[in-house]
Parts: C-alpha cells; structure tokens; sequence
C-alpha cells in the first residue's frame, strides 16, 4: 500500500508540475497555483482507481504474494495425488465397451 501512495504522490506532482508550467503563462499566480492544486488531487485519485481497476483485472490474489499454509500445502499434494491415481485407473485396458441391445437383453434390433 505503501508503494502504492508513493506512486500516486509522483503521479500527482508530474500533474501539478505540467499544470503550473503550462498555465502560469495565461493565468495569474493565484489561479495558476488553484489549478495545478486541482490536476494534483485528480491524478493522485484517479492513480487509486487505477490501481483497483488493474487489481479487478488481475484477479483478486496473485499465487506468487499469497502466503500459503501448511495444511493447504498437504491438502493440495493429497489432491494431486489422488488425480494422478485416477488417472492411472482409468488408463488401464480392464474398460470395455458394451452395447445398449446387450446391456437391455436385446438381439439384433428385437423389441420386447
């Protein structure tokens, strides 16, 4: 969060710089000063919006900054196992295919 207010303050000093340099040529000092005060304070939010808006695209948590427990840890590798034996199982040749006339004691096409 830290970080973050840094680069909002940067943001919002780049904007009052290039608001006063740009007006101060056109306005007097007072409204020069008011206006680059204003461009401060919208780009220092406007960089908070930013922020929310990417962290919505990005998903809630990234994998890498979230910190993970030991149980989570077990239960994952539990998980995975558990898939890689399915996986196994179902690997095998002891499947076979079956008709639906055999499976419904059918012949050939004969209704009962």
């Amino acid at each position: 969060m830290l970080e973050n207010l840094k680069v909002n303050i940067v943001l919002g000093f780049i904007s009052f710089l290039f608001t006063y340099l740009f007006s101060i040529f056109n306005n007097t000092w007072q409204t020069t000063l008011y206006r680059a005060a204003a461009g401060f304070i919208l780009f220092f939010f406007l960089g908070f919006v930013f922020h929310i808006v990417m962290k919505q695209m990005a998903g809630k948590s990234h994998p890498a900054h979230k910190d993970i427990s030991v149980e989570e840890v077990e239960v994952k590798q539990k998980v995975e196992k558990n898939t890689a034996e399915v996986e196994e199982m179902t690997d095998t040749a002891g499947f076979q295919t079956v008709s639906l006339h055999s499976l419904h004691n059918q012949e050939d096409g004969e209704k009962r």
